[in-house]
């Protein structure tokens, strides 16, 4: 009973971690805080994956070792898509973060409405000199 109330405080609090971090994702205009958001996004979706893989029955091995328990355990299959999803997270994540370092570079800003006017100024200033 007391892992079954520990397993859904634990599925509650990444699904509200989840809502944070969309939050952070939609409504921060700074680029630096989309990545940070979208990199809490991506480990907990990947820790709810880890989640969701548990099975009642631990899997049985190919090889029988002794002594062998049949406590709970994950699928195999699931860590390696999740490591997958980890690494191609990272990837992401660091081409975001040259881009954003690339805009800082160029509009001296990372805030997304600051470049939207900047845009909107030199859209302006292009149609004048027409």
């Amino acid at each position: 009973m007391n892992t079954l109330i520990a397993l859904n405080i634990i599925a509650v609090s990444m699904i509200v971690n989840i809502a944070i971090a969309v939050y952070g994702i939609v409504k921060k205009p700074s680029m630096v805080k989309k990545i940070i958001s979208l990199g809490i996004l991506s480990d907990t979706v990947c820790l709810l994956a880890v989640y969701m893989g548990f099975t009642a029955t631990s899997p049985h091995p190919p090889l029988y070792a002794s002594g062998y328990g049949a406590g709970r355990g994950v699928d195999p299959v699931v860590q390696a898509f999740v490591l997958t999803a980890i690494v191609i997270a990272l990837a992401f994540t660091v081409f975001l973060a040259t881009i954003t370092l690339r805009m800082y570079e160029v509009a001296n800003s990372t805030d997304l409405h600051e470049l939207l006017k900047l845009e909107i100024a030199s859209e302006e200033i292009e149609q004048l000199e027409e």
